[in-house]
Formats: C-alpha cells, sequence, structure tokens
C-alpha cells in the first residue's frame, strides 16, 4: 500500500512533465521519418559542411577550430 502511495505522490509531483512527455513521444511516432531527418541532418551533415566551409575560407587553423 505504501508503494501506491508514493507513486500516486510522483505522478501528482510530475504530473504536467509526464503529460507533455505523452503527447511530445506521441507527435514523433507519427512523423518519425521527420525526426531522424532532423537529427541527421545535425549531427551528420551540418558538422561536415560547417568543416568543409572551415577548410576552405579559413587559413588559420585556431580560427577554424572555433
Amino acid at each position: 500500500m505504501n508503494y501506491l502511495l508514493g507513486f500516486a505522490e510522483f505522478v501528482r509531483r510530475h504530473y504536467q512533465l509526464i503529460i507533455m512527455s505523452t503527447v511530445v513521444f506521441a507527435l514523433v511516432a507519427r512523423q518519425s521519418i521527420g525526426v531522424v531527418t532532423g537529427l541527421v541532418l545535425s549531427f551528420l551533415f551540418m558538422p561536415l559542411l560547417c568543416w568543409a566551409l572551415a577548410r576552405l575560407l579559413v587559413h588559420d587553423s585556431a580560427l577554424a577550430t572555433g
């Protein structure tokens, strides 16, 4: 019984977070192609593009690092 009271208190304290995360999870599940595309672009394509632009345009390696 004490476990159920602890769980109910947790849900009461974090109710808004639980609802928001459930809604976000449902949206991601519906539009998984868009989420995967965004992640690939953010973590693979953009760093490679920035590296190539830094190699082409900046001759000082300290500036290119920044």
